[in-house]
């Protein structure tokens, strides 16, 4: 059985690759990801096959995403992942800075629950929508 921080670390470095399918075997069938309101992807997704469509689909067709600071927090079932990300337009190649958390629960080596939390939404959003 894995920990919680080597399924999240495990996913992550699929977003590094920008694999979708290996981001998609850290992801349980009916995990559970909230994304901020505001965020043109944003709400409850429920189930692996809205979060593919509805977050992943949207944030890897659109933008390139490149980690700076990466850190693994937490114990047991738990893990947060602090980092700061860059993302880049595929359209336009302008790019942003900006820190994130995320906080992960896994169970069965799988990710059941995500919570996001960008540190600037209005900069996020205003970018997604020039770009």
């Amino acid at each position: 059985m894995k920990t919680a921080a080597e399924v999240v670390g495990a996913m992550l470095e699929a977003v590094k690759r920008e694999d979708a399918a290996g981001v998609m075997a850290c992801i349980d069938q009916d995990m559970k990801c909230i994304e901020p309101p505001s965020l043109p992807y944003g709400g409850t997704h429920l189930g692996s096959e809205a979060f593919k469509k509805d977050v992943l689909g949207v944030l890897m067709g659109r933008l390139i995403i490149k980690f700076g600071r990466c850190e693994l927090l937490g114990t047991g079932d738990k893990v947060a992942a602090s980092m700061d990300l860059t993302f880049t337009s595929r359209k336009t190649g302008k790019s942003i800075m900006m820190p994130y958390v995320e906080v992960y629960t896994c169970r069965n080596d799988k990710v059941v629950h995500l919570d996001v939390y960008p540190q600037d939404t209005q900069l996020l959003v205003q970018f997604l929508s020039d770009n």
